[in-house]
């Protein structure tokens, strides 16, 4: 019995050793100056904050077709305005619009996912190709000129034709 009673006054010493070292150091923060306390906590916040906000936030660049000249969607050059790249959604968000006068192509022949899409020349086609896949997320606008299915895959879009032209299929397997 003798030996419970020390085992239990020494485990008793112990977590009152430990409560005491607690409490002073409770005590050493509560003596501190409110200003620097209130600066280290709003130091603090405003790091979480930045650190927040600077997660998952998308920059969104509307790209606009260069040229009244024939050529491929994924070459940078093509297009202005638009990051030093072509409209393809991922780290950033994309719009596109063609409507540079003129009478030419743009072909797609690989896989692009954007937000808009606006078709107003005339006499431009956007073509999807074979091995061509567009998904627009959002709106796919044709006020004037061709959207031309060559074998392509039209994905997950709603097209809205307000102007002439249209949709147009060309090729034995078109998608949409």
């Amino acid at each position: 019995m003798a030996k419970r009673n020390n085992h239990a006054q020494t485990s008793a010493r112990r977590s009152g050793a430990a409560g005491a070292v607690l409490r002073q150091i409770l005590a050493a923060q509560l003596r501190r100056p409110v200003g620097r306390l209130l600066a280290t906590t709003s130091a603090a916040a405003l790091a979480i904050g930045l650190m927040t906000a600077s997660q998952g936030q998308a920059a969104t660049f509307t790209c606009t077709w260069t040229t009244g000249a024939s050529g491929t969607w994924n070459i940078a050059g093509n297009w202005s305005a638009c990051n030093s790249t072509f409209p393809n959604n991922g780290a950033d968000n994309f719009n596109a619009t063609i409507a540079a006068a003129g009478t030419y192509t743009v072909s797609i022949t690989n896989s692009n996912i954007i937000d808009n899409l606006t078709l107003n020349s005339a006499n431009a086609t956007l073509s999807l190709n074979s091995g061509g896949t567009l998904q627009v997320n959002t709106l796919a606008t044709i006020t004037s000129g061709t959207l031309l299915m060559n074998s392509g895959t039209l994905r997950n879009t709603i097209v809205q034709q307000t102007g002439t032209n249209g949709l147009r299929f060309s090729g034995s397997s078109s998608n949409i």
